[in-house]
Parts: structure tokens; C-alpha cells; sequence
């Protein structure tokens, strides 16, 4: 994350290195638009009895 640009005008290429990430390391990740270059990252992880647990990633609208 560290090599993307704070997140201010790059929240497409952020979501898509969390997108990236989340579904490399196994987990059933969904990406819903919020506008045209920004989306949140919606991820499970199926754990212990299947059960799975949601994460949530958003890349908030800055205000000036």
C-alpha cells in the first residue's frame, strides 16, 4: 500500500491493490462501485465451520 500515492484522487488503484490482495491470499472478495473511479472492496474469509467472516474496505470521498 505503501507504493500507491495517498489515496486522494488515486482510490481506483487502491481498491484494486486491497481487491488483489484479498482474493491472492484465498478469500471471496466483490468490488461495489460508489462512483466511477472509486469502489469498495467487499471480502470473505471462509473460516473454522464455513461460516466466514466479512471485511469491508471503502475508500471515503474527501472533502475540501
Amino acid at each position: 500500500m505503501v507504493a500507491v500515492p495517498g489515496t486522494e484522487g488515486n482510490e481506483y488503484e487502491m481498491g484494486n491493490l486491497v481487491y488483489d490482495y484479498v482474493t491472492s491470499i484465498g478469500m471471496t472478495a466483490k468490488k461495489q462501485m460508489v462512483e466511477d473511479n472509486r469502489f469498495n472492496v467487499i471480502a470473505t474469509a471462509q473460516i473454522g465451520n464455513g461460516q466466514g467472516k466479512t471485511a469491508h474496505s471503502s475508500t471515503p470521498e474527501l472533502r475540501s
